[in-house]
């Protein structure tokens, strides 16, 4: 699927929005990856990717899945810890 995305994209240049809950697709198909918060949505923080999908190698796709996935780990642990219950 990510192929044939970046296939479409590259023959046919258009706006697309993707969502996904995996940072590596984000990284692989994204020119910019929009990570939203809790309740309510908003839009928390914006990544933009610098180099061109036909160009990103596994060593650039690694570093900024970990940046992503760090990012969401640390806002995860943040909610963990700063929500509470109503009983």
């Amino acid at each position: 699927l990510q192929k044939m995305l970046i296939d479409l994209l590259i023959w046919h240049p258009t706006t697309m929005i993707f969502v996904t809950h995996d940072p590596q697709d984000a990284v692989r198909l994204a020119d910019d990856v929009l990570i939203l918060s809790g309740r309510p949505g908003k839009i928390a923080v914006q990544f933009s990717l610098d180099l061109p999908r036909e160009k990103r190698d596994s060593e650039y796709l690694h570093k900024y899945t970990m940046k992503l996935t760090e990012y969401l780990i640390g806002e995860s642990l943040w909610n963990q810890q700063n929500t509470y219950s109503k009983f």
